[in-house]
């Protein structure tokens, strides 16, 4: 095979379309390999949509899904699936059941192969029939599911051909009289001349001696000629052919001599049958191969649209919804759950898709590297599993198990999860670990993605920190996405030095040491190593010296820490149960926006409300004041009325000082870095490290950890 046919081939190889004909105009992700895809398992994907098709064409487009170059081919498949999942909802799917792909037997028939027997024959009515169906039902569909109507729409109408061999191929795969004159005439003659036959047979076998020689109370036939079953012995009594005997010998078949031309006729009355149904057999080959290209077509999209039906019910299995595909570089995620953890608790559980804990996650916004930190166990693959898997099956044009998402567009997906050893390779788990990193920084481009399972791994800690933060610093430099996980402390303190990075943590019981699977973003995460070692039954005096060999943490860091992840999992909390009650109202959107006008009016009617109380106590006392500093000041002997007079004035235009919130506008306008603040949330005062006005946040020292907060959650007042 020459460079361009294997080219070619490769292209119908990995092509989102069928084995045969010219492949669609369609483009697979470039820079995304075998071991990326595995690694986020999205061959498992790919198999239950295959075990979910209905046709062979069906289940090998399955396994040949990828995510697609361009975002428009990619909403393209994302649309068809969306309304193949509203018909399977509506129960208006059409059935494809039966259908069989007739290409290969057209290719056979083509290069001089045998013709189509009679039950192969009444399978390929039986496609085409089932073709016009889903032509016919599906282009009736044009409002409800226009994708799917167009692509009903293209296939060649092929009812005459179905007609045409139904007229001479029953069901059953039987050849009819009606095929042809010949043909009838012929099977006419062969009834006659079995009863003809019959007649005669019968007149033999009434005979006393014949009757005695038999073997077996009825005639046969060996090579379409009728016989008798006679004892070996007894033989001679009956004048005829020895046509047949038995294995062990003791029965011989006759043809008496009766019967001799009556058997001729039907032997060759046989051969004009046979040559008759061949030249039928024939006659529709023919015709099968005269609309070859139309048969081709009807069957390329038969098993696009069984892909597509495919994809919509393993996405209602999954409860999945149909993410936003966009033009910018965010990709966000929320309540996303792993398809294998969604079917593995209905298997065990016999429960529903929700029952698997949520992802949240973003990138690609505000920052485009995210460090994972947690302990073992913690969760923190499985959420870098999910955010690539979702992304893969949505570009892949398969609806994804999230209650939202916005997936942009990649050029390549890169993947390094798992710690195993490349044998064949001669290659430890580090250095099979750094040919996957190496591949991703060689290659991925601003508009990749890369994942990075405990980047850094494998080798001595300090040296493995190293490598891996120079490894993240080159893709953040590259404003490559990224998302990491790692136990090295020193990579959870880059967000905290260089822009667009954030931390995360996956959250983690410590009173259970179970991890809840929930991420967590803006904190790092914590190992547990000494708490896991302690609740395994690791002996207390080992620990105590492993926590005395230990550097000196600062406690209040850690406090620091702990309070605000107490925080933040708090408010994730209240979120959640927000998000679920509107989701209950049946109008989460517009629910969260009513709620938070409601809100935000009776925050301000309360600060109106407390501003008026304010002014009317100040008023009152400015009235009370003046009245009698100015009584005060008409008795007092100069020049202490003046005085007076002059206090008086300054009390008045102390309180007539602005209102509270343009106080507070005037504080947050001021803050500079080194003024000290109080955060309610934490109870502590902290130093101002850096004023984000454009985000309207702050970022603060709480003991040695920088963290992030918004202007509304400090004040220079500090609360008892």
């Amino acid at each position: 095979m020459d460079a361009a046919g294997g080219k070619g081939v490769l292209r119908g190889v990995l092509r989102h379309g069928a084995e045969y004909g010219e492949p669609p105009a369609l483009r697979t992700m470039a820079a995304v390999d075998r071991y990326s895809l595995d690694a986020l398992e999205f061959p498992g994907v790919r198999q239950r949509i295959a075990e979910l098709a209905q046709t062979s064409a069906g289940r090998l487009r399955a396994a040949q899904v990828a995510p697609c170059a361009a975002l428009e081919e990619s909403r393209e498949f994302l649309g068809r699936a969306a309304e193949a999942m509203r018909l399977h909802e509506l129960h208006s799917a059409p059935s494809l059941v039966g259908v069989e792909d007739l290409r290969p037997a057209l290719e056979s028939l083509s290069s001089g192969g045998r013709p189509l027997e009679p039950d192969a024959l009444a399978r390929a009515a039986r496609t085409l029939r089932i073709s016009e169906h889903v032509r016919e039902n599906l282009g009736k569909m044009r409002e409800s599911a226009p994708r799917l109507a167009a692509l009903a729409s293209s296939i060649p109408t092929l009812a005459d051909l179905a007609e045409e061999i139904d007229r001479s191929i029953d069901a059953r795969g039987e050849v009819l009289d009606q095929a042809s004159e010949r043909l009838a005439a012929a099977r006419a003659r062969i009834r006659q001349l079995e009863l003809e036959v019959d007649r005669v047979l019968g007149a033999v076998m009434a005979k006393p001696d014949v009757r005695r020689a038999l073997n077996a109370p009825k005639p046969s036939y060996r090579s379409h000629r009728p016989v008798l079953a006679i004892r070996a012995e007894l033989r001679h009594r009956i004048p005829g052919i020895l046509l047949d005997r038995s294995t062990t010998g003791s029965t011989v078949y006759i043809e008496p001599q009766e019967v001799v031309e009556l058997g001729n006729a039907l032997a060759e009355t046989a051969v004009i049958v046979a040559r008759e149904m061949a030249a039928v057999l024939l006659a529709l080959a023919r015709a099968l191969l005269a609309r070859r290209d139309a048969i081709a077509l009807a069957m390329e999209r038969l098993g696009d649209l069984d892909l597509e039906f495919a994809k919509g019910a393993y996405a209602r299995s999954l409860g999945a919804t149909v993410p936003t595909l966009v033009d910018g570089r965010r990709l966000r995620i929320v309540g996303g759950r792993h398809p294998k953890l969604v079917e593995t608790v209905q298997e065990k559980r016999a429960g529903a898709p929700s029952s698997v804990v949520p992802l949240d996650v973003e990138i690609g916004h505000e920052y485009d590297l995210l460090v994972i930190t947690g302990p073992n166990t913690g969760g923190k693959t499985v959420a870098l599993k999910t955010a690539g898997l979702l992304a893969v099956m949505a570009l892949a044009g398969i609806p994804i198990p999230a209650r939202a998402a916005e997936i942009p567009r990649f050029d390549g997906v890169f993947v390094d999860v798992g710690d195993e050893q490349a044998i064949s390779q001669s290659l430890s788990t580090f250095s099979s670990h750094m040919v996957r990193v190496v591949r991703a920084v060689q290659n991925a481009t601003r508009d990749s993605l890369v994942l990075l399972d405990e980047v850094g791994a494998g080798t001595d800690p300090a040296e493995g920190a190293a490598i891996g933060e120079a490894v993240l610093e080159t893709l953040r430099a590259r404003n490559v996405r990224t998302i990491a996980t790692t136990h090295l402390g020193k990579l959870k303190e880059m967000a905290y030095r260089l822009p667009r990075v954030e931390n995360a943590t996956v959250e983690f019981d410590p009173e259970t040491l179970q991890p809840k699977y929930r991420l967590i973003l803006g904190i790092p995460g914590t190992s547990q190593a000494l708490a896991v070692a302690r609740r395994c039954g690791l002996p207390e005096a080992i620990l105590q010296e492993a926590e005395r060999r230990l550097e000196r943490r600062d406690e209040k860091t850690e406090e620091a820490v702990a309070a605000i992840q107490s925080a933040r999992i708090e408010a994730d909390a209240i979120r959640r149960r927000a998000e679920e009650s509107e989701v209950l109202a049946g109008d989460r959107s517009r629910l969260l926006d009513q709620r938070e006008a409601v809100l935000g009016e009776r925050e301000r009617m309360l600060s109106a409300e407390a501003q008026k109380t304010i002014d009317d106590s100040l008023g009152r006392l400015r009235l009370l004041m003046r009245t009698r500093l100015d009584a005060l000041a008409s008795a007092a002997p100069k020049p202490l009325d003046q005085r007076l007079r002059e206090f008086a004035d300054e009390v008045e235009r102390t309180i007539r000082e602005d209102p509270i919130d343009q106080r507070r506008e005037r504080f947050v306008a001021a803050l500079k870095k080194d003024d000290i603040v109080f955060v309610p949330r934490l109870k502590r005062r902290c130093p101002v490290r850096k004023v984000h006005r454009e985000k309207r946040t702050v970022t603060v020292l709480v003991g040695d950890l920088p963290t992030e907060v918004r202007f509304d959650e400090v004040t220079w007042y500090e609360v008892l």
